[in-house]
Parts: structure tokens; sequence; C-alpha cells
């Protein structure tokens, strides 16, 4: 098995940046994985709307994803890891167009925010 690690550190940054780089990462970290890879996606703040997507889309591309903190990571720390195993997909060709839609989406909003990935 392969595993691929992405940092996305957050902590201490605007919100807005923080929500396009997670979607950056995650999507990332979906079209570069292989099926039967592992991923671990460093975080910061799992408590906005954009983290919750990110790990529910998380969850449909791998078969198990756990929120990790790490027991010798400082209790007042906001960091944390998303830990996906098994990637389940073939082939990631066909999210292309929706990956590259998000991320125009992103590029051309008004306000430069992210409330959700999802329209509601």
């Amino acid at each position: 098995m392969i595993l691929n690690i992405f940092k996305l550190d957050i902590e201490n940054t605007a919100t807005e940046f923080n929500d396009h780089n997670m979607i950056h990462t995650v999507i990332e970290s979906i079209y570069n994985s292989k099926k039967g890879n592992n991923a671990i996606i460093k975080i910061g703040n799992i408590f906005s709307q954009v983290s919750v997507d990110c790990v529910y889309i998380l969850s449909l591309c791998f078969n198990e994803v756990y929120i990790y903190k790490p027991a010798s990571s400082p209790a007042i720390s906001s960091e944390k890891y998303v830990v996906c195993k098994d990637f389940k997909l073939i082939s990631t060709e066909y999210l292309k167009p929706v990956f590259n839609k998000i991320l125009y989406d992103l590029k051309m909003s008004q306000t430069g925010g992210c409330v959700s990935l999802y329209t509601r």
C-alpha cells in the first residue's frame, strides 16, 4: 500500500484562506490517490462547514476515514489528522471536471469565502 501525506497548516490564518486550502488539499489527495492507497491530511480546524463537507467527501472515496488527535499534541492545540485508509475508486479521471468546477467557483466567488461545498 502507498501512503500519501498532505499537510494543511491552518491554525493561525484567516478562515477564508483555511477553507480554500482545505478544499485544495482534499482535491489533491483524492486526485493523486490510486486504488488501495492511504492518505493522512494534517488539519487545524474541523468545526467549519467546509471541513465537515471535506471529511464527508473523503469518506465517499476511502473505505475508512478517522479524525485523530495525537496524545503528544498539546491539549490547547487544534492540530488533528484526517487518516484515510484504502482508497476505493479505480480512477479519478471522471472527477477532474467536478474538481475544476469547484476550483473555478472558488476563484470566481465574490466574497472569496466559502460556506459549503454543496448547493443547498
